[in-house]
């Protein structure tokens, strides 16, 4: 009996190990290299880096609420971003990033954002982002070839600079993203998801008009109704 509760233990730790990730050959690397420049040319790079600013407009919603909120996001080159969400009762709840800060502002309460917080909006301020891999993965582990949302696709697992291990899913026809995975090491039970979809050219820019994002529990829904590119009218950003 107590031979069988042994092997009992055993057996768990090992179901329980995470998964363990080794630096990719050069050979691998260089492949992810050439799908990334696929990827590049295929979103637009030299358009997107001749823009300046954007005001993004549209809807964000939670599946688990009835209410539909409205947004408007002012993102200025290189890493400056400012959203600003209005609720159905006329409030609103601001988030930005000034190149150095995060904060949330609601009426006059201004919040300095921290932790998971701030790199999440950091990632969300840099305006070349989707151009800007080679800055923003410090390691690359794996290149395969996955479905992801019925769609054939080359897939990539990373480290970000913030630690955090990725898979990034890339539509082998448009050469676009269109999903990706974020986790914290040893906890890959418990990542969040994205799904990008409905890319249309905008002025030279593949843009995915809807965003989907799931942690497992709650599933959440970004429509962009449009983007204005370089708008005379773009407000500064400056922390509150």
């Amino acid at each position: 009996m107590t031979s069988m509760i042994f092997l009992l233990f055993i057996t768990s730790l090992f179901s329980c190990s995470s998964k363990e990730y080794t630096p990719a050959s050069t050979q691998v690397v260089s492949e992810v290299k050439n799908l990334l420049q696929n990827h590049n040319h295929s979103i637009g790079k030299d358009a997107l880096l001749s823009r300046e600013t954007a005001i993004i407009v549209g809807t964000l919603r939670r599946m688990d609420a009835p209410e539909t909120l409205r947004f408007t996001t002012y993102k200025q080159a290189p890493n400056k971003i400012r959203t600003v969400v209005k609720k159905t009762n006329g409030t609103t709840i601001e988030r930005g990033f000034d190149g150095q800060r995060g904060w949330q502002q609601q009426g006059k309460l201004v919040q300095s954002l921290a932790g998971d917080e701030l790199q999440s909006i950091q990632r969300a301020a840099d305006f070349f982002f989707d151009i800007n891999y080679q800055t923003w993965y410090t390691q690359v582990y794996e290149k395969g070839e996955e479905l992801y949302a019925g769609r054939p696709c080359n897939t990539i697992t990373v480290r970000n600079k913030f630690g955090d291990l990725e898979t990034i899913f890339f539509d082998k026809e448009s050469g676009l993203k269109i999903g990706l995975s974020i986790w914290k090491e040893g906890q890959e039970k418990q990542k969040y998801w994205y799904r990008y979809g409905h890319y249309i050219n905008m002025d030279g820019v593949q843009v995915p008009l809807s965003i989907e994002e799931f942690d497992g529990k709650i599933r959440k829904v970004t429509l962009i109704e449009s983007i204005t590119w370089d708008s005379e009218e773009f407000p500064e950003i400056n922390h509150p």
